[in-house]
């Protein structure tokens, strides 16, 4: 079978005279493919058609000079080598166009020119080669980084993201510990996320999901035969994460009984499947998830001592949502993105009020909510999400009142200081302030102007700027009890 030939690579030569043209085609006509220009406009009309792993340009062009389209390739281009040419030496012309981006200079008058530019441009290009491998490389990187990000900029997501690194490398037990929501199962692949070029098997089981009966046959696998419908053997899952990571969320649903076989696991290495006497060597790091406390579980003695302390080697928590709000617009952001919302935005009202809610079902809750939001702000054509398209809930104390104006949104960069937001902030505060005040002195404006030793007219002016009234069932209160219907009592 006839192999094919690789592709040359493209090289553009942009001069007006032909003494360097000439003499590359006949040097390296046959390794390259070669498009020549004779002016800065040719060359840009031919960038922009096609692709060229390098370009040799000469200073001086009809049009304008080569050491101004240096700086225009070097712009929209970055990643091209230029190898810039002139007729004459002159030093003080090569600095600067090194200074300008060009990869290498060579002087066309030179005896040794065939052999100079050849060394040259072969530099050129195999550091192009290598900046593109680079590149590549660093992509698949980033790509395979990004699939198990941790997001966020909080202080306490930098913590969690150095530990992760710190404890990725090795094969110590991990324990991480977080309220349900949090992201365990992202920190545990995130753990795991260690080459790019090489997967680990990765294998998430959740403890609290396995029938009693099942979990042994389910972790360790089991003959055939073993059991009533073991038709066929079955590895089980710590075989198939083994080289790699297992990670057992809600570690602290598994019965005593299991806690004792995973504990001779953890310490012997081996797994020993059902119905088997063989036990089986297993190279697998154990990562274990918990929302509970399992130093309380100890106490209480549902789990055991020794297995919480073999689990515990590394212990990593991750916070609630709620104590790392600068987070939210961030992992919002991302939420976006990843429903395919880029292009909607969330209104500074929004922002707010999602920096308010207490999350309690954390990131996961996070995310729905983004999500529904999509769908309402796609439903009504809109690209701004406000806060009526967003839906809150707490399981504890109902759905959120989102009738409540949120607190303005709070700044998170330099630029959000504005002495605008400056001074909404200052309204919010006073706002909730006399409204506060205005119920705890029984919605009288006179003792309430009297407590703050001010004069009647500027708390009605207040109440006025601010939109605050006296509650409607008062007034009604007061009507059907023939009292005079005054604001002022």
């Amino acid at each position: 079978m006839q192999t094919q030939a690789p592709e040359k690579k493209k090289l553009l030569i942009v001069d007006d005279e032909d003494f360097a043209p000439a003499r590359l085609k006949e040097i390296l006509g046959t390794e390259l493919d070669i498009t020549v220009g004779k002016a800065a406009s040719d060359a840009m009309r031919l960038l922009q058609r096609e692709r060229f792993d390098a370009v040799v340009l000469d200073i001086n062009l009809p049009d304008i000079p080569g050491t101004q389209l240096l700086k225009i390739i070097r712009d929209r281009y970055p990643e091209v080598p230029v190898v810039m040419l002139t007729g004459y030496s002159d030093y003080r012309l090569a600095i600067d166009s090194m200074l300008a981006g060009a990869a290498e200079y060579v002087v066309k008058s030179v005896d040794n020119f065939d052999e100079e530019m050849r060394m040259r441009l072969g530099l050129a290009m195999r550091n192009y080669d290598l900046i593109k491998q680079n590149a590549g490389l660093t992509a698949k990187l980033a790509e395979h980084t990004a699939k198990y990000e941790i997001i966020g900029h909080s202080a306490a997501t930098l913590k969690l993201r150095s530990e992760i690194i710190a404890v990725r490398p090795t094969q110590a037990t991990a324990l991480i510990t977080g309220e349900s929501g949090v992201g365990k199962e992202l920190i545990a692949r995130a753990l795991n996320n260690q080459d790019p070029n090489k997967a680990r098997p990765f294998v998430a089981v959740n403890c609290g999901s396995l029938p009693e009966t099942l979990i042994e046959s389910e972790l360790f696998g089991h003959e055939k035969g073993a059991f009533t419908h073991a038709i066929q053997a079955r590895k089980g899952k710590f075989l198939a994460a083994n080289g790699g990571d297992i990670f057992l969320d809600e570690i602290g649903e598994m019965p005593l009984n299991m806690q004792t076989r995973l504990l001779r696991v953890l310490e012997e290495r081996v797994v020993t499947p059902v119905g088997s006497d063989k036990s089986i060597p297993i190279n697998v790091r154990v990562i274990a998830g918990t929302n509970k406390d399992l130093g309380a579980e100890v106490r209480a003695g549902r789990f055991r001592e020794d297995l919480f302390y073999r689990l515990a080697v590394v212990q990593l928590e991750v916070p609630p949502l709620r104590e790392r709000i600068e987070d939210i617009p961030v992992l919002a952001q991302h939420f976006l993105k990843g429903f395919g919302a880029e292009h909607m935005a969330l209104s500074k009202a929004a922002r707010s009020l999602l920096g308010q809610h207490s999350w309690p079902g954390n990131i996961r809750a996070l995310k729905n909510s983004i999500e529904g939001a999509i769908i309402k702000a796609r439903a009504d054509g809109q690209a701004v999400i406000e806060p009526e398209m967003i839906r809150l809930h707490d399981v504890a104390y109902g759905r959120v009142d989102q009738t409540v104006e949120p607190m303005p949104y709070l700044p998170l960069s330099k630029d959000d200081l504005t002495p605008e937001l400056y001074r909404e902030h200052m309204d919010w505060a006073e706002k909730e302030f006399l409204e506060a005040g205005y119920k705890a002195v029984g919605h009288s404006k006179t003792t309430l102007a009297n407590q703050l030793k001010l004069d009647r007219t500027t708390i009605h002016k207040k109440f006025r700027l601010f939109g605050i009234d006296q509650p409607k069932t008062s007034a009604r209160s007061s009507q059907a009890q023939g009292a005079p219907c005054s604001e002022w009592k």
